[in-house]
């Protein structure tokens, strides 16, 4: 068991392992913003006729974040209510996808 984690200490090191964990988390931190914009503005196409429901998401968003409510229910709501900035991203993403 020893000789199997020397081994796989020693194969990390040597492929730049180190390198190759930072290259995968920086990368998943530039695509994570952009994805979840995206999925933002697929909800306010969806969602964007429904009061009660938008009601509803930020009173959970409330509960959720307290200490930055203003700042967050207000960016949130003036997204999910403007449905054409949603088309507008999805034409981006699928021009650059």
């Amino acid at each position: 068991m020893f000789r199997l984690l020397l081994q796989s200490v020693i194969s990390f090191v040597k492929e730049h392992g180190q390198m190759s964990a930072g290259s995968i988390s920086c990368f998943f931190m530039l695509s994570f913003i952009p994805f979840f914009i995206f999925i933002t503005s697929v909800l306010g196409m969806i969602f964007a006729g429904h009061d009660a429901l938008h009601a509803y998401l930020l009173a959970r968003i409330s509960d959720i974040f307290p200490a930055i409510t203003e700042e967050v229910t207000g960016e949130l709501s003036r997204i999910l209510q403007n449905s054409d900035v949603g088309l507008f991203t999805l034409l981006g993403y699928l021009f650059f996808f």
